[in-house]
């Protein structure tokens, strides 16, 4: 499972989220992550 969470200043506070979990196939190199992240972020038009 690929947990992602951010960090972020929202009203001058440090902020902490859970932002998605996804599962990971059984081969998890690098570049799947990159995969799985990028695909979200596009997905949700985050910049």
């Amino acid at each position: 499972m690929l947990l992602v969470h951010v960090r972020y200043i929202f009203k001058n506070f440090i902020q902490e989220d859970l932002l998605f979990a996804k599962p990971l196939e059984t081969y998890t190199a690098g570049a799947v992550i990159f995969n799985l992240i990028n695909d979200y972020f596009e997905k949700h038009e985050i910049n």
